[in-house]
């Protein structure tokens, strides 16, 4: 008997030991390249992408990108997932009246989204995570898009960037007059949101929080409205100016300081660092704003900090750990049979008394 437990161990032992090596290494499915042309076709055609008038739906997961070259279309992505490796996830390259929605893009080299002299876009329900450089990139005079309601987390250089295609901040025309809401962007790996050389922006009621650097960086802007933003645990909150790790052309860029408008006339945002800043800050008449200003920089102040999150709508924020499938329904049970393998040898081998 004690033989047999030995041989069972071992034998248990080599598979949990097999699995492990064997599965993260098994071969990928092959990345293709998608085209909505000009005249509306597809090519490559695929069954995966159906298409109904000016409606392109996705019917299954995409191992694969899509480039955008004809204006006034959806992407209904129905749930699916457009997955990759090189390259943008989804390119809007110059159009116009675009619609993407109810779709997830991750593991891109680049942008998982990005617009090149795109505008007048509407970009909702949908998540961007876990791409090299970020999850949403609009730059050139991409104008007037709204992008709310998405999910844009763990993506390496940031969750969402609007600039310039120059790497010095300061040159290059930027992106203006877009509406930027209700998005959870979080737990990116350097920056939350950064926007330069770009005006008339409204960022609000946006969840920006736990990014590992700046939540906010700004730099030569001037113009943009930030208000009721949920702004927590980034570090620091917010910047104006100064070094940015690598820039959109690569290089180290530095930006000069932004001159920005970070209320709405009544009502700022909630910085999770306000009272360690100001520890005396008091609220006044019961509003639930406090009594100093949050000061990021002399040309960039909240002159009406919130105290708390309770007036700010912002979404709820998703979850961002995952467990692989196969930990739970292969090693998990082998562990279980190894230990009552074990337990039987030990009891086995101590004598009776």
């Amino acid at each position: 008997m004690k033989k047999v437990a030995k041989i069972a161990l071992i034998f248990i032992s080599l598979m949990i030991l097999g699995v492990v090596c064997i599965i993260p290494v098994k071969a990928q499915p092959q990345s293709t390249q998608y085209f909505i042309n000009a005249d509306g076709n597809l090519t490559p055609s695929t069954t995966l992408i159906n298409i109904s008038g000016n409606t392109y739906s996705l019917s299954g997961d995409i191992n694969g990108s899509i480039e955008v070259d004809k204006s006034g279309i959806t992407i209904e992505g129905n749930g699916y997932s457009l997955k990759g490796s090189n390259g943008m996830g989804i390119w809007l390259k110059a159009v116009n009246s675009i619609t993407i929605k109810d779709l997830t893009v991750e593991g891109f080299f680049q942008s998982a989204l990005y617009l090149t002299s795109s505008s007048d876009n509407n970009i909702y329900n949908d998540s961007f995570s876990s791409n090299d450089y970020c999850g949403i990139n609009l730059i050139d005079s991409s104008n007037d898009n709204n992008i709310y309601d998405n999910n844009v987390t763990n993506n390496i250089f940031a969750g969402i960037v609007l600039s310039c295609s120059s790497p010095i901040p300061s040159e290059g025309s930027g992106c203006n007059q877009n509406k930027i809401f209700l998005n959870n962007i979080t737990f990116n790996q350097n920056h939350g949101l950064v926007i330069t050389n770009s005006s008339a922006n409204k960022i609000y009621q946006n969840n920006i929080e736990n990014n590992t650097n700046q939540g906010i960086y700004i730099a030569s802007t001037s113009g943009n409205q930030f208000y009721l933003n949920y702004i927590v645990g980034n570090s620091p909150n917010g910047q104006s100016g100064g070094p940015l790790g690598y820039w959109v052309a690569g290089g180290g860029g530095i930006g000069l300081s932004g001159a920005d408008i970070w209320d709405n006339g009544s009502v700022g945002n909630f910085w999770s660092d306000y009272q360690t800043k100001y520890p005396n800050a008091t609220e006044v008449d019961s509003s639930g704003i406090g009594n100093n200003s949050y000061i990021i920089d002399d040309n960039n102040i909240d002159h009406y900090p919130l105290l708390s999150q309770t007036n700010i709508t912002t979404p709820k924020p998703s979850s961002t750990s995952t467990v692989p499938e196969f930990l739970s329904w292969i090693i998990l049970p082998l562990f279980a049979v190894a230990t009552l393998l074990l337990i039987v040898f030990i009891r086995k081998r101590t004598p009776k008394k």
